[in-house]
Parts: structure tokens; sequence; C-alpha cells
């Protein structure tokens, strides 16, 4: 996987959306029930320890103190220190 900032995902993904299909890029049209199921898998993925830390570590413009005190929350809450 490469990882961008921001700034460099910008003009890629727009010179990929201003592209014509091909051997390796391929668009497809998504209904509003395939992006339900998707966005079920995500839930479900991030109900996990490991999902949640995945999830989180993708945010870039959240601070690195924010994301160790939510993994930190969410260890507790597993825990049941918090109910």
């Amino acid at each position: 996987m490469i990882d961008f900032t921001p700034a460099q995902a910008a003009p890629r993904i727009a010179s990929l959306l201003t592209a014509r299909e091909s051997r390796t890029l391929d668009f497809k049209r998504v209904s509003g029930k395939m992006v339900g199921k998707a966005l079920e898998a995500i839930c479900a993925f991030a109900n996990t320890k490991a999902g949640f830390a995945h999830i989180l570590a993708t945010f870039p413009l959240v601070a690195e103190p924010v994301k160790v005190a939510a993994l930190n929350a969410y260890r507790d809450v597993e825990r049941g220190l918090v109910k």
C-alpha cells in the first residue's frame, strides 16, 4: 500500500476520474444497497480492536494524541472499565 498525504492524493484522484477505463482501471456504478452493505462491513470490521486501530490510523487529520486517547478509550470499554 502507498500512503499519500491529502495534498498528494487529490491530484491523483482527479486524474483517475478523468481517465478512460483500461485493463487496470475500471469504474462501477453502485446502488444505495451496495453502499449500505459496504458500510455494514466497515462497521463490523471497526467493532474489532485491530479493525478500530487500523481505521483510526487512516485518519490523517486527527492528531496522534487524539488517536492514542481514542484507542485507549476503546480498550477501557473492551476491558469493562467503562460502561
